[in-house]
């Protein structure tokens, strides 16, 4: 690291990183705070095992399942048996991934000190930023050789709506990036956005992985048992009968696959088990479309959360994607100054500007942002709210809200829902 301006966390060695300053910038982590976490998680997926399947699929933005590549450990076979049958995962740290550039970003020259870069750091290594991959894609021929040993492993199959962490906010998609992520750190309070966005941002030179991510308070160790139950299991091409038998023997009861050669040339394929099972497997376009409009509705959030944090309050504005690159629409100041002009006016403005740029580009999604007071249905007092309005060209319009509150000067999110919106810009 010969640029003291950027800076990988993997790569700094634990001598170099202050033990107070870590408490002071990541928070007290310690066995009592993290085994009272788990409980909680425990006590929320036993709630959200009992709500209907029908509420539970509402939040999951049309990605159902996320898959887990494998290997299988011949010396030991107990460590897939607890995987499978008591529904929990290993739980790594970020900087022990197999990217030593993980959580790296760049530190604008004096916008952050040496000292404070270095305890920023220590928060990306320390065990509130345990990770756990998934994938989107379960046919994909460089995971298979990559995770799954060369076709000689499987893959396991979870649906996001049996379990409450895969369907939280803790549980999202990975955004690639051809640059560092630049780090402005001033109020000690605004932390946390700026862990998010390091920990679910990688190099674009992974993007065939698909990758979504769930953030575990706890590193080195297994998830709580029962919070990550499988679907099912895929099998590799060359996966030996004996590691197919000790499989199916821990977990009888689950759905069953093997991956075969698809009739289309170097494509694979999910051959499943018993009669009229339904295929999940998606193709590459549809995977990066559904990432794209999770990764537009986060940038929307974000900035809107920005502006609450910074002034209390935030203007309309609206967001269009075209060519796989998001760009966001401001209103000029003039419009911002007019005395006597309604927050609904501006969303009008706002509209104007996107109608105008869909007649010089070609555009994949649309959409305002705006804050809006909502009355919940069962008739509690009203709530704040960041208003999301966002259409995809040929699929579907959503209107997402998400619940906000300000305490001590900053946005505290909360629950998000989405309900079915309207198409305004661009044709179903």
């Amino acid at each position: 690291m010969n640029d003291p301006n950027l800076i990988f966390p993997s790569l700094i060695s634990q001598e170099d990183l202050d033990e107070s300053e870590h408490e002071h910038w990541a928070g007290l982590w310690n066995e009592r705070v993290a085994l009272s976490l788990e409980e909680d998680f425990t006590r929320k997926q036993l709630i959200w095992a009992s709500t209907p399947a029908s509420v539970r699929t509402r939040s999951l933005e049309g990605i159902d399942y996320l898959y887990k590549y494998k290997s299988f450990d011949e010396q030991h076979p107990d460590r897939t048996k607890a995987i499978l049958s008591e529904g929990k995962l290993w739980v790594p740290s970020l900087h022990s991934l197999n990217d030593p550039l993980e959580g790296g970003f760049l530190r604008p020259k004096d916008a952050l000190d040496a000292k404070a870069a270095l305890a920023f750091a220590y928060l990306m290594r320390s065990p509130w930023s345990g990770c756990i991959s998934f994938s989107l894609h379960p046919v994909s021929k460089l995971m298979w050789s990559h995770y799954s040993d060369d076709h000689r492993g499987f893959c396991i199959e979870y649906r996001r709506q049996d379990s409450f962490l895969l369907a939280s906010e803790e549980c999202r998609p990975v955004l690639y990036r051809s640059s560092l992520p630049e780090v402005e750190l001033g109020d000690p309070r605004k932390t946390s956005p700026l862990a998010d966005l390091l920990f679910w941002t990688k190099s674009e030179v992974w993007e065939y992985e698909h990758e979504w991510r769930l953030r575990y308070p706890r590193i080195d160790s297994y998830t709580r048992a029962g919070l990550l139950k499988p679907h099912a299991v895929i099998f590799g091409v060359n996966c030996p009968r004996k590691v197919k038998k000790f499989i199916r023997d821990c977990v009888p009861d689950l759905r069953y696959g093997e991956i075969r050669a698809s009739s289309r040339g170097y494509e694979l394929t999910i051959d499943w088990e018993g009669p009229q099972v339904e295929t999940h497997t998606v193709d590459s376009a549809a995977i990066q479309l559904s990432r794209l409009f999770a990764t537009t509705v986060d940038l929307a959030i974000d900035i809107a959360k920005t502006q609450l944090d910074e002034y209390g309050e935030f203007n309309p504005f609206g967001v269009i994607v075209y060519g796989g690159e998001a760009n966001i629409l401001m209103l000029e100041e003039a419009d911002l100054g007019m005395e006597g002009i309604r927050g609904n006016q501006l969303t009008r403005r706002v509209e104007d500007l996107i109608r105008k740029a869909g007649t010089k580009k070609q555009l994949e999604f649309a959409g305002t942002i705006s804050d809006a007071n909502v009355w919940p249905a069962d008739g509690g007092p009203m709530r704040s709210a960041i208003r999301v309005s966002l259409e995809q060209k040929g699929g579907p319009a959503v209107m997402l809200f998400q619940d906000y509150e300000i305490r001590e000067g900053i946005a505290n999110l909360g629950e998000k829902t989405i309900k079915p919106g309207e198409h305004h810009f661009i044709p179903e």
